[in-house]
């Protein structure tokens, strides 16, 4: 069984993905969210978070995403397992972090 799949146990319901790139970019924390599927065009969809360490911060860094089709942190040539770093736990996240990943899924 690979890190990853373990690691995810313990994240929140919701969330498959939490990863740090360690400072490589502004945006070092990503946290991938379930999956859903389109009603508009049957594709599905992966949102995610990606932010600094304070993402509540205005010089911080918060901002949420989508992509088609892979889940961001995987996927051969997608460039994301690259970007978004090493798999780490939820409670690994700076405190805004996690209440930013909350705060995502309760509004959707």
């Amino acid at each position: 069984m690979n890190r990853a799949r373990r690691l995810r146990k313990s994240y929140p319901k919701g969330v498959v993905g939490v990863y740090d790139n360690g400072g490589k970019s502004a945006d070092r924390y990503t946290v991938v969210f379930a999956p859903f599927v389109s009603p508009h065009d049957g594709n599905l969809y992966w949102q995610y978070l990606a932010m600094s360490s304070a993402p509540f911060h205005p010089q911080g860094v918060g901002l949420s995403g989508e992509t088609c089709g892979h889940r961001p942190g995987v996927g051969a040539g997608s460039g994301w397992g690259n970007a978004c770093g090493r798999v780490i736990e939820f409670e690994e996240l700076p405190a805004d972090c996690q209440k930013a990943a909350r705060d995502f899924m309760a509004a959707e």
